[in-house]
Formats: C-alpha cells, structure tokens, sequence
C-alpha cells in the first residue's frame, strides 16, 4: 500500500543498520586506486601548506579554521601536507582491519609506495618524522554527526530495546533530512573525538645505522592506529580522491583536491577562506593568484573541468566544477559548501 507507515519492527531493523553505518566494525573500504580522508579533516586547516623552509609552529589546543560546520583543535607540533600524506597511506593500509586490531604492518618502502614516492633515504627520514608528529599530536573533532554516532554506539554496547532503536530511527531520520538541506544550526548539540592519529607506541626493526637521531635504511614498522578511526571515517562521511592525480599535485592542490571532493557540488568560496583552509602565508592581493595556479593544476589533472576566481560580494570568489568521472565514482558528501561569506 503507497504511503504505508513505516512499522515499528522496520524502524528497529533501519535503525540497527544506521549503527552499522554512523559506527562501523573497520574501516570503510576503498578502491586501491583512491584515498580517503574523513571530511572534517579535508575540510580543516589541520594539515598546512606552509613554507616547508620555515620552522613548524607548536600548538596547545587551538581552535583551527573550518570551512563549513563543526571544529577541529589541535596540540602538538604543526602538521603539513607531507605528513598527511602518510597519514592518508596508513587509513589506506589498515582499511581492511577491524577495530579489535588497528596495528598496520609495513615497511618504508611500501609507504613510499602508496604516497608515490621514491624510496631513498630522505624520503624514509620524512616518513619517520611524520610517524613522530601523528603519534605526539592530538586532534579533537566537533560535530553534530559525531552526536548520533555515540548514540549508536551506545545502543549497540547496551543492546538496544526495540523501542529504543524505534526511537534512534526517528532521530537519525529528522538529523540526516536537515543535513542534506543545510538546516544543522548552532541548537544541534556537538559532540566531540580526541585522539592522536597514531596510536600506542610505534616500534620499527631493520636500521642499518642512526644519523642524527634518524634510524637509517628501509625500516620494518608496526603501527597501531586509533579505533576511532572506524567512526571519522565512516562511510557516508568519507571524501575518496585519486591517488595517480594527488601523487603529481603540489601540496596546496593536493588540499584542495580533498576539500572540493568533499562536496557534491562545491558552491562559490571565498579565496581568503581557501588560504586559510590551506594556512597559506600569502598576501591578500596575491592568493587569488595562488589559488588560480592551483586550479589550473586540478584542471589539468582531470580532477576539475572548471575553475575560475571571480570578483564577488564578498571579495574574489572561487567557482569550480567537478570533473564528472570524479563526481561519479566517487561517493559525495552528505552536506555541500557553505554559502560565501557576507561582506
């Protein structure tokens, strides 16, 4: 019968499986072709595109820019692009494992492997200090999804009354119809995750020698990743991107070609917003110049089939469009771009 109201056995059922989705037992699984971030973080000024000449900043729990909802604080040392990139290859490798053992088993060489690069020694000093940075920094991520993913968790852990998980149905049905029409406000209580990307203790075999503090050679590596993982990384939250066009891209491009992936269809944003995004070290009069440049990357790339930046209401706008191979395959986020910001 059309219109027939949902009975409360199938909101049990629906809602059992909404468990399965806002939480997880391992990670979602990708095509070894892509990379996936969770989308609070491709939207997030965690990883810099700083002067790599410069020294890292050092930060005690600071509120860091987002574009679009929620938030992300930050203590530890100043996380770049290149450290996302090992971060990137970690979820990659441990996205076949459950979260009852998160422990990822490879070598520097199979790093260097899925980040594109060559294996050498400089590289393998790079992954080494990445593994450092991720272990000693904490993040904590604000959301208003996070909310209804610890709802479910808790149902799962008490094992649910079927009136309970009739109950869960409805909240999750009413939250993820306002999400998709951007009808989240400030009311929407947030609910947060803190946690080092890498967990417990690191520990490698197969140096040949130490230089400067600095094991040498291919280095064999147990690393053990936070369960929570399973949760950021959830599905329906998840931004997938091409590995052949990041591994050609600079780092700036690489940041936005996660950031735009994250949208289904990217609305006009402000260029300022961008290079905070990007925690560019640029002047006003020059990130449009900046942006552009990396656009034209993202064109020639095959991840954009258009960008351009325009003068808006607000300032110089960047308008983009997705290249449709990539708004095909690759499964969008639930929440698109924030309008521009108002003058």
């Amino acid at each position: 019968m059309a219109n027939k109201p949902v009975t409360d056995k199938l909101k049990q059922r629906v809602a059992a499986s909404k468990i399965e989705k806002y939480t997880p037992a391992q990670m979602s699984f990708w095509p070894e072709e892509r990379r996936a971030i969770a989308n609070e973080l491709a939207r997030s000024a965690l990883f810099s595109c700083a002067d790599v000449r410069k020294p890292r900043r050092h930060f005690k729990s600071e509120k860091l820019f987002v574009l679009g909802t929620g938030a992300v604080t930050y203590t530890g040392e100043e996380l770049r692009s290149s450290d996302e990139d090992i971060f990137l290859a970690l979820a990659h490798a441990a996205r076949a494992l459950s979260t009852d053992d998160m422990t990822v088993r490879i070598s520097n060489a199979q790093l260097c492997k899925l980040t594109g690069k060559r294996q050498m020694q400089h590289y393998y000093t790079e992954i080494f200090r990445a593994i450092e940075r991720l272990k000693g920094g904490v993040i904590t991520v604000y959301s208003a999804r996070l909310t209804k993913a610890l709802a479910c968790e808790r149902a799962r852990e008490e094992g649910a009354a079927p009136e309970v998980l009739a109950q869960l149905y409805a909240d999750l049905e009413e939250f993820e119809r306002r999400e998709q029409l951007n009808l989240l406000s400030p009311e929407d209580k947030l609910s947060g995750m803190m946690m080092s990307l890498v967990d417990g203790d690191p520990i490698f075999s197969g140096a040949t020698k130490v230089v400067d503090g600095i094991p040498q050679g291919n280095l064999s590596w147990e690393i053990k990743l936070n369960k929570r993982l399973t949760t950021l990384f959830a599905e329906s939250y998840l931004t997938l991107v091409d590995f052949e066009a990041r591994k050609n891209l600079s780092a700036g491009a690489r940041r936005l070609q996660a950031y735009f992936g994250s949208h289904r269809q990217p609305n006009a944003v402000l260029a300022e917003s961008l290079a905070k995004m990007l925690r560019l070290e640029t002047s006003k009069k020059d990130t449009p110049r900046v942006i552009r440049r990396y656009l034209d990357e993202l064109i020639e790339a095959g991840v954009l089939s258009h960008g351009e930046v325009v003068e808006g209401a607000g300032g110089k706008l960047v308008k983009v469009t997705r290249a449709g191979h990539a708004a095909q395959n690759d499964p969008p986020a639930t929440q698109n771009d924030p309008p521009p910001e108002p003058a």
